[in-house]
């Protein structure tokens, strides 16, 4: 989301800056750009953390950005970015902002958009490990410590079989946390 904060010399605070992009984000990361009257970036900084008193909320990060956008035909469109994968999501469906956080997107989306995070990861020509602080790490810690992944990632010049296994083990996880078919189930689509 952009806000229009005026000019340097006579700086005017949006009346609403309210954060209604985002889904399930518990901690924010900000960009400001600072353009000069073409439009080019004359000022930049990335990474600024949002913070929150609520120590629930602290040390969690959004491994997922969701952005809504123009896609045509297309429910969905799948980006990975230097900072964090991007799931946008067609802004022309009906109430976008709850489709997304609803159960037909859990069941129906969401499994296929964790088997690509891992599959690019694996894919990727490094050797990406939890510890790294980039979103490939943030993924493979989420991967071990919230689906309880047991195998170890592997890498581009893994085993086929090996790299399936992992695929599976991910997504079958994710389905088993969220009870996917139970979810599914409950909808009544048919």
């Amino acid at each position: 989301m952009r806000f229009y904060f005026g000019n340097v010399n006579e700086i005017e605070t949006p009346k609403n800056t309210k954060l209604i992009d985002f889904v399930g984000l518990e901690w924010l990361y900000f960009r400001i750009k600072v353009v000069d009257s073409n439009c080019r970036i004359i000022g930049f900084i990335s990474g600024i953390k949002s913070t929150d008193t609520d120590e629930s909320k602290l040390n969690k990060l959004s491994i997922l950005h969701v952005q809504f956008e123009e896609l045509r035909q297309k429910l969905y469109d799948l980006h990975f970015e230097e900072e964090f994968p991007v799931l946008e999501v067609n802004k022309r469906i009906k109430s976008a902002r709850d489709i997304v956080k609803s159960d037909v997107f859990i069941t129906t989306i969401y499994p296929s958009v964790i088997k690509e995070v891992a599959q690019e990861i694996i894919n990727d020509d490094d050797n990406w490990s939890e510890s790294d602080e980039c979103w490939q790490g943030y993924w493979i810690q989420f991967f071990k410590n919230i689906l309880k992944v047991t195998n170890p990632i592997p890498n581009k010049l893994s085993e086929a079989i090996e790299k399936t296994e992992y695929l599976r083990e991910v997504t079958d996880s994710f389905c088993n946390l969220e009870k996917v078919r139970q979810k599914f189930e409950r909808l009544n689509i048919l």
